[in-house]
């Protein structure tokens, strides 16, 4: 089975991002048991929209699955949502700044996460990985790769599965001193490895309470 997972360079000034840094760590853990391809994306929203197409392409995966820090989470974070809105907060590492923007011109409002988040939330749990299903992605990059990993999959007709989890910053590298919530590098690269394993083996997602009151 062929799994591509990406990650990203640092950005906003932090001099580290666990998204991209975390990527070895993965394929380790996934070595012997699928054929993976892992690729750090730049914090360049022209550059993303270019490159994550091929890089799909290329790689004709069975799993894709994305990855992106969110500070401030105290937990991995499985989306369940991808909408298709650019409004950024900060602006990306080349300038670029969109504000009620479309990710894509012609595409849906929203694509639902094809990864069974339920069941990778449970599992991972289980085993001891913080984890929780989010119900937002933002509308940074993170919402974006999202976002052009599904409407990828719907518009080559692939069976690709497709989902984003969002990271903690990593405890090697927390920006500061009081900031709380970071988990361990190897201990992420493991939850990612985990939910990867899930969505290979469950088809159907279990029923499950995720939802949020705000």
């Amino acid at each position: 089975m062929k799994v591509l997972v990406t990650g990203f360079e640092p950005f906003g000034g932090e001099p580290f991002n666990p998204s991209g840094a975390c990527l070895a760590a993965v394929r380790q853990e996934l070595s012997g048991t699928f054929d993976v391809k892992t690729e750090q994306l730049p914090v360049d929203l022209e550059s993303v929209r270019r490159r994550l197409p091929e890089l799909l392409s290329e790689s004709a995966p069975d799993i894709y699955v994305a990855l992106g820090v969110a500070p401030g989470r105290h937990a991995m974070a499985v989306e369940r949502v991808a909408i298709n809105v650019l409004d950024f907060p900060i602006p990306d590492n080349v300038g670029s700044s969109p504000a009620d923007e479309p990710v894509v011109p012609d595409g849906p409002l929203a694509y639902a996460a094809t990864l069974p988040i339920k069941a990778i939330v449970r599992e991972c749990t289980a085993a001891g990985l913080p984890i929780y299903v989010s119900n937002t992605a933002g509308t940074y990059l993170c919402n974006a790769t999202m976002y052009l990993g599904l409407d990828w999959a719907v518009r080559q007709g692939a069976m690709t599965r497709v989902g984003f989890i969002h990271l903690p910053h990593a405890t090697e590298h927390v920006p500061r001193p009081d900031q709380t919530g970071a988990l361990p590098l190897a201990f992420m690269a493991r939850g990612v490895a985990q939910a990867i394993h899930v969505s290979a083996r469950v088809s159907q997602d279990i029923a499950g309470h995720g939802g949020a009151v705000h």
